[in-house]
């Protein structure tokens, strides 16, 4: 289920960005669903396996076996909160009438940044929270530079640039911890 969650608004995301819906109704009510569904998805995982010590729901896929990278998904408590909570406020954004230019691109890239960022909160594998991480700046900074206020252009540029550089620092401290282990593992448990 924890797989759905994500990977539902990141297909959702590449379909509208495909299909050619000129009405932004219909984008908004789309993207509605779509977060809704994330997030009934989430709501069934903590009804079924509420986690009360550790992981609960957990997923497992090898992805590059001879790194121990591995497509890796599972909550704590504290994870599964985070996760609703994010749901939760993407299902707002995506409800929520405004009236935005270029409507289909702006829902895509709301349900983009809504499946990675819910990743970010299920993902037991440190290289796959990294790339969800990075990912998470792509998406923000479409959103920030096409629909932002005032010198938006720039505002994204800022951003995206100084949150890479902390996000290279994250990636030399990934590769810090998993050289310092026994094992070369990225598992997170």
């Amino acid at each position: 289920m924890l797989t759905l969650a994500v990977l539902i608004p990141l297909l959702a995301s590449a379909v509208l960005a495909l299909v050619p819906v000129r009405d932004a109704r219909t984008c908004r009510i789309g993207a509605t669903a779509v977060t809704a569904v994330a997030f009934a998805l989430l709501l069934a995982v903590w009804a079924v396996a509420a986690p009360t010590e550790g992981y609960r729901a957990v997923a497992e896929v090898p992805w590059i076996p001879s790194l121990g990278i591995a497509w890796r998904v599972g909550v704590d408590g504290m994870s599964l909160a985070l996760g609703l909570v994010t749901a939760v406020v993407f299902l707002a954004a995506t409800a929520w009438p405004v009236s935005v230019p270029r409507a289909r691109a702006f829902y895509a890239w709301l349900l983009f940044l809504a499946g990675v960022s819910i990743g970010l909160f299920v993902t037991l594998d440190l290289i796959v929270f990294y790339v969800f991480f990075d990912l998470s700046l792509v998406g923000m900074y479409f959103l920030i530079g096409r629909w932002g206020h005032g010198d938006a252009q720039h505002a994204a540029v800022k951003f995206f640039v100084y949150t890479l550089a902390g996000s290279l620092l994250i990636l030399i401290g990934i590769i810090v911890l998993a050289l310092a282990m026994p094992e070369l593992t990225f598992d997170m448990r």
